[in-house]
């Protein structure tokens, strides 16, 4: 009995383990990518002309000069943002597992095209995976990408008995605060990156960064003492 008490308090520190890494990874993305959104819409352009260009071409026919590069920049830092913040709650991290993982398998199959299949014009250089802070190579992207993948399929095997709490989500107030929360710093970044000196920037992108967390934590300690 001992035995098997001990094995599942391991089991749920590797689980524990792998649900900090995740959330660290992506919410360190989310933030790198929103520090300069305007030069990740220039790599997800580089991902657009090269891997999807019949996805742009279709949106190009539909909405014309639709800057779906811009738009598809903010969407990645937004969702995993999302993801991440989902993923503090314990009744949603159904839903964060798979979001985990879906989003995972999209990064898998576009860095697996880059290094396997390059276009004429080669590998493109760097993933864009942590904005400017950290650049990869198409291998290391690729590696980073896979064991990253094979950890949320571990959080989807081990989160598959709980609910999935979708109409709770909808219901909860956390919900739009995370919304809000994602939303804010490519928002800021679009409005203040050229119009601030880097300096003020920084220290802007920093104290807002800042203000959000302790809002978030701080919103989380009230409802985790109401339970």
């Amino acid at each position: 009995m001992n035995k098997r008490n001990k094995k599942q308090r391991s089991l749920h520190k590797v689980e524990q383990g792998i649900w900090i890494v995740l959330l660290s990874v992506f919410l360190l993305s989310s933030v790198m990518k929103a520090v300069n959104i305007n030069s990740f819409a220039l790599e997800t352009r580089l991902y657009l002309d090269a891997y999807l260009w019949d996805l742009k071409s279709l949106v190009s026919n539909l909405w014309g000069a639709f800057r779906i590069d811009m738009v598809g920049a903010i969407g990645m830092c937004v969702m995993e943002m999302m993801v991440a913040l989902l993923a503090i709650r314990r009744e949603y991290r159904r839903v964060a597992s798979v979001g985990f993982c879906v989003m995972l398998t999209f990064f898998v199959y576009l860095t697996g095209l880059n290094l396997f299949f390059p276009t004429i014009m080669g590998s493109i250089e760097s993933c864009g995976c942590f904005g400017e802070l950290i650049h990869f190579s198409p291998l290391a992207s690729f590696v980073k990408s896979v064991v990253l993948w094979v950890l949320s399929i571990v959080l989807v095997v081990y989160s598959w008995h709980e609910r999935w709490n979708v109409s709770m989500l909808f219901k909860d107030r956390y919900l739009y605060i995370c919304i809000a929360t994602s939303v804010m710093l490519p928002l800021y970044s679009i409005w203040f990156f050229e119009a601030l000196s880097h300096t003020v920037y920084i220290i802007g992108f920093l104290v807002l960064v800042v203000i959000l967390t302790g809002n978030i934590i701080v919103w989380r300690v009230k409802q985790m003492s109401k339970e």
